[in-house]
């Protein structure tokens, strides 16, 4: 369900508008102190995304973890993720 960051690297290229927005998203976020959902269809990069923000962000040294939701069940998402009561 959750599994560490692997240190296998893959880039962000393009030049399209599109990708350019997202570029430009990366650099804004990475530099602020806030947690980050990326939300989107399978396959369209999310993690590629997360991993450049993690790179370029202050906390880059530090453990980053991906989740996939769709293995959570649903009754089980808040508990895993915050800790059960």
């Amino acid at each position: 369900m959750i599994s560490e960051l692997n240190k296998e690297q893959k880039i962000l290229l393009g030049s399209s508008v599109p990708m350019l927005k997202i570029m430009q998203i990366i650099n804004k976020v990475s530099k602020t102190d806030v947690n980050v959902l990326i939300t989107g269809e399978n396959g369209t990069g999310k993690e590629v995304v997360a991993r450049e923000i993690h790179k370029q962000s202050h906390r880059q040294n530090e453990l980053m973890v991906c989740v996939d939701m769709g293995a959570i069940p649903e009754t089980l998402f808040e508990s895993e993720l915050f800790g059960h009561k």
